[in-house]
């Protein structure tokens, strides 16, 4: 049970917090900045807290499943594309796509190797 309440916390500080990216950050002409942020720094934050706690389950469930979880998303992602889609807007919609992998990509790679060093050094 604890783990469940510590992934349920960490999922609504997590989906507030992009709640709040979204409101504070808005799109320019159509490009969804908002969650190519949210899910690239969720990238980052998740390779940190897994290589930097690994050996710490109620805290990688709390920071990576709980807020990372409900940070990042996924289904909006691929709304996003589809929604570009729809409106005629292909180039931005495959330069959403291919920008997400890789600066995604390149984020958690970097986190992984933040979080390694500093799991090394305790």
């Amino acid at each position: 049970m604890i783990a469940i309440g510590l992934v349920a916390l960490g999922g609504a500080i997590g989906s507030i917090l992009r709640y709040s990216v979204a409101l504070m950050i808005p799109a320019w002409h159509g490009f969804p900045f908002q969650t190519l942020l949210v899910n690239i720094l969720g990238s980052f934050s998740l390779g940190l807290i897994t290589y930097a706690i690994s050996n710490k389950t109620r805290w990688r469930l709390f920071l990576g499943t709980g807020i990372c979880g409900g940070f990042t998303t996924y289904s909006t992602f691929v709304l996003d594309i589809d929604r570009l889609l729809a409106t005629g807007k292909i180039s931005i919609a495959f330069l959403y796509m291919a920008a997400s992998l890789l600066l995604g990509t390149i984020a958690a790679l970097v986190g992984s190797s933040i979080g390694s060093r500093i799991g090394e050094a305790r």
